[in-house]
């Protein structure tokens, strides 16, 4: 009987590991993302516009296809007014972050200016930006770590606004 014991034990930790592998493959988290007070969800008029987004994926041209979004507002300094406060785009399709500018009769006003300002701007880009750790970013201008990327699009999922583009013709302008 002691010599099944270890058997046992064995198997039930492979069932456990195989029932956690099966959870994260199916996209499931096995521990849900906790609230973090720094972040909420934006008011609409803050987020990137449809016919902003339009504008965007048109000058990258990727309006061929079904494109989301995510967007997530992030208290960075309790002293600031809340209009001041960063909005992260979210470009779930393109794996990428953008900033959004949130002041008062800045570009939100002119779509097509937004759009080229968020063509133009250096986004995060998820697949080549990340890295492990802050050692690993040094003096990067560019290189983020996987905890700061995580902790917005986490976020964002969690208590963000998400935006369904779906495919559209149009050239660029």
């Amino acid at each position: 009987m002691a010599l099944r014991r270890p058997a046992v034990l064995a198997f039930a930790a492979l069932l456990m590991v195989g029932a956690a592998g099966a959870t994260q493959a199916a996209g499931q988290r096995a521990l849900p993302v906790p609230a973090d007070s720094a972040f909420s969800k934006p008011a609409f008029g803050h987020i990137a516009s449809a016919d902003t987004l339009k504008a965007f994926l048109r000058k990258l041209r990727q309006n061929r296809r079904e494109n989301r979004f995510c967007f997530v507002q992030e208290r960075l300094d309790a002293a600031q007014p809340a209009e001041r406060d960063t909005i992260w785009m979210v470009w779930i399709t393109g794996a990428r972050i953008y900033t959004l500018t949130n002041d008062p009769g800045g570009p939100r006003e002119d779509p097509a200016s937004e759009a080229a300002g968020l063509v133009n701007s250096n986004p995060v880009n998820l697949k080549t930006d990340v890295v492990a750790t802050q050692d690993e970013v040094g003096t990067s201008t560019f290189l983020v770590t996987r905890a700061w990327a995580d902790r917005i699009v986490d976020q964002c999922q969690r208590v963000g606004i998400t935006v369904r583009m779906p495919p559209f013709a149009g050239v660029v302008r």
